[in-house]
């Protein structure tokens, strides 16, 4: 997991200091959604953070690095319970997006990459 961290961090840093490369945007965000596997899906919060970047040989492409975690909806309500268990996932992407202008302020983004 170290490894992956450094990769990622590395990334952003040659990303950030490569003149041919340019700051599109940062942002964060959060919402709501499931955590499913093996067994029953539990209700979750999600938040975000991510770094876009366009590249020197593409114009249309934006490269996004995010990082991303999730947690039962439980974890924010108190509770009196000692046994309490909170499942959550994190993880860190790579991936290509393109954006479709709709009108002045919708846009359609699609995008394909690599989630750890």
């Amino acid at each position: 997991m170290k490894k992956i961290v450094t990769v990622f961090f590395l990334l952003i840093a040659f990303n950030s200091i490569s003149a041919q490369v340019k700051l599109e945007g940062i942002g964060l965000y959060g919402g709501l959604g499931t955590i499913k596997g093996n067994s029953a899906g539990v209700a979750s919060f999600t938040t975000s953070a991510f770094i876009d970047t366009k590249m020197f040989f593409s114009e249309f492409v934006i490269f996004r690095y995010s990082f991303f975690y999730a947690r039962k909806f439980e974890a924010l309500i108190a509770s009196n319970s000692r046994a309490q268990y909170f499942p959550f996932h994190k993880g860190y992407s790579i991936k290509a997006v393109i954006e479709q202008p709709l009108s002045e302020y919708i846009f359609l983004e699609e995008g394909a990459g690599f989630l750890f």
